[in-house]
């Protein structure tokens, strides 16, 4: 969703949980794997919301179901605009990430405390799975997830993911709709 359009609020999920992430945007049509960072166009804002419960869900002998955990339709913001690499100094981005919901802070970290850096990152996800001319790549959260405090969205909440030096998205969750056994 856009940096100010409504957060759907999933029906198949009660733990709807927010991830502030720093996201690279691909500019080029084939990854140079040896400089990954002259593949990167530039940065904007993501906010990976996840159904925590769903993540959990998975069968036996599977685990984690991430993929019903991340790909909730309407819920994932990015935006507002995306700042091109030559803003930023040379390397991988160093910028403050926060999260606050209804004005109180969720998350408060730094993209230089992550475990990859995005060069890192290009790479490693390249070489699986090709990137194209303007894909984008979430890049990981710092601590203070829902998933961690218990503290998760509800309709209603305001949400505000910010970047330092990028923006801000603002979205609010929307009323959360039940599926019934007639639906």
């Amino acid at each position: 969703i856009g940096a100010t359009d409504e957060m759907r609020y999933p029906p198949l999920t009660a733990e709807l949980d927010h991830e502030v992430e720093l996201v690279a945007v691909i500019g080029a049509e084939t990854v140079d794997r040896a400089d990954p960072l002259s593949s990167v166009l530039g940065y904007t804002v993501g906010n990976d919301v996840s159904a925590r419960d769903l993540q959990r869900s998975g069968p036996p002998g599977v685990g984690m179901d991430l993929f019903a955990a991340k790909s909730q339709d309407r819920s994932t913001g990015l935006g507002p605009w995306i700042v091109t690499r030559d803003e930023f100094p040379e390397g991988s981005p160093k910028r403050r990430l926060t999260l606050k919901v209804n004005g109180d802070i969720r998350q408060d970290g730094n993209t230089a405390e992550m475990t990859w850096d995005v060069g890192f990152l290009v790479r490693f996800v390249d070489e699986r799975s090709s990137f194209e001319c303007g894909d984008v790549m979430f890049t990981g959260s710092p601590a203070g997830t829902g998933q961690g405090s218990g503290r998760f969205l509800q309709p209603g909440d305001i949400v505000e993911a910010s970047v330092e030096g990028i923006g801000t998205l603002r979205n609010t969750v929307g009323r959360r709709f039940v599926e019934s056994a007639a639906d």
